[in-house]
């Protein structure tokens, strides 16, 4: 466990370097499980039994997801020593960007995302999208049967920017509202939700890095109403 008394800084660096320790001397024993179990599946796929097939496909597969969550967890780790000086900010071209990014999904899901007018923050815009993108893609991911709507808004209150991501999906039971937000988190069997459950703990620790606070409020097939705060 990390000492409590270090500082920001000191608490940075210990990210940085345990990203560096996972990113340069965890990743390559693991690329050679990655090759070799690939290998055994190509080369004796069908000379086996069935079960041996089965127990292969199982070792690709979770180092697959090992992989994907090493990946997410040093990019997590170098969200501070990777950020980018804030700049202005225009949300509305923001959310507009991000649309288009997950245009396909979007129309393949037939999910409406709408917004009000936003405002313009100071902030670290590559995150900021980053956020928001991953706020849209949980509420397409985890949608009710009907066809997914995201409202987004924001509202000035005691001298900060809230805003709201509405959805309309299955929704949360409030026993889980804080566990959502840890890493690798996951509240649904992962063969009927795809994903390692990294997503909100990303927006949780960029709303933090930007002065705020993030929180859910929801009920189950209620959809979420996720609020974050800014200055």
């Amino acid at each position: 466990m990390r000492s409590p008394e270090l500082t920001p800084v000191e608490r940075d660096q210990e990210d940085a370097q345990l990203a560096h320790v996972i990113a340069h001397d965890l990743r390559e024993p693991l690329r050679m499980v990655i090759s070799f179990t690939e290998l055994l599946a190509r080369r004796y796929q069908g000379r086996l039994d069935a079960e041996a097939d089965e127990f292969i496909a199982y070792t690709v597969d979770g180092a697959h997801r090992l992989q994907y969550m090493l990946d997410e967890l040093v990019a997590y780790l170098r969200l501070d020593s990777e950020a980018q000086p804030r700049q202005l900010t225009d949300c509305n071209a923001l959310i507009d960007d991000i649309v288009q990014r997950l245009r396909p999904i979007l129309e393949a899901e037939h999910a409406v995302v709408t917004y009000d007018v936003l405002p313009t923050l100071r902030a670290d815009r590559r995150q900021l999208a980053h956020a928001f993108l991953q706020l849209i893609d949980n509420a397409v991911k985890f949608r009710s049967k009907a066809s997914p709507r995201i409202q987004i808004t924001a509202i000035r209150q005691s001298g900060v920017w809230v805003f709201t991501v509405r959805d309309n999906g299955i929704g949360i039971d409030p026993q889980f509202r804080d566990r959502i937000f840890l890493l690798f988190q996951r509240l649904h069997d992962a063969g009927k939700y795809a994903g390692q459950g990294a997503g909100l703990a990303f927006v949780k620790k960029i709303v933090e890095r930007h002065g705020g606070r993030v929180w859910v409020e929801s009920e189950p097939t209620q959809g979420c109403v996720f609020f974050s705060d800014a200055a």
